[in-house]
């Protein structure tokens, strides 16, 4: 298996169903999905089953705990996570793996992330159109990439260990399990690649209150 992707949901069957399709529609074929499924009933079960992807329930509770699932149950020599609120672009696993046979080197790749369609008020976006490197010496975390376009080697994970489960949505720390693992990386001395080629669409379903409580 070259390729495995990783989806993280819970309780939000009304936006993983556009994600999974785009996930399904992928055009590299060498690939697994595997979807971590922290909900409380099966309506999400539902729609993992009728796109032929893998269901992984888990009673467990947080972002970082499910990836942690993804990355033990999945297959790929390469490790793709993404969020259920966005759409994949049909070629984003395609892009990620030339990226990486490009760069081999290279051990994490992080990728664009465009609002959807007139949703242009996400915040998750990253629209750089150059590729950057950044270097281990660089320590600086923020602005690399995020968890919802975020690629890396399986040797990663054996260098520097998997998410830290204090971190992430569900935890105590509600936020930066990606920011957490970038660090560690470069500590690790790993450089980093952004590529503007594999492209995610981020969509806002927040409301403004929403957005500004979160």
């Amino acid at each position: 298996m070259k390729i495995s992707i990783i989806l993280c949901t819970r309780n939000r069957p009304q936006l993983v169903g556009p994600c999974l399709e785009s996930l399904a529609r992928q055009s590299f074929a060498e690939r697994e999905i595997l979807v971590i499924d922290q909900s409380t009933d099966d309506e999400t079960g539902k729609q993992v089953r009728a796109l032929g992807a893998t269901h992984h329930p888990t009673t467990t509770v947080g972002l970082s705990r499910a990836r942690n699932i993804g990355i033990r149950a999945s297959r790929g020599d390469l490790l793709a996570f993404t969020d259920d609120d966005v759409v994949a672009d049909a070629h984003w696993i395609r892009n990620l793996v030339e990226e990486y046979d490009r760069h081999p080197d290279i051990d994490l790749i992080f990728g664009r992330v465009l609002p959807k369609g007139e949703e242009g008020r996400s915040f998750c976006v990253l629209e750089g159109e150059e590729e950057r490197r950044f270097p281990h010496r660089t320590r600086i975390p923020y602005g690399v990439g995020g968890g919802n376009n975020m690629t890396f080697r399986r040797r990663v994970v054996e260098r520097i260990g998997d998410f830290d489960e204090r971190f992430g949505a569900g935890a105590k720390l509600r936020g930066a399990e990606d920011v957490d693992f970038i660090l560690r990386a470069f500590t690790a001395g790993l450089d980093i690649l952004y590529s503007p080629r594999p492209v995610v669409y981020h969509r806002q379903w927040r409301d403004d209150e929403e957005m500004e409580r979160m």
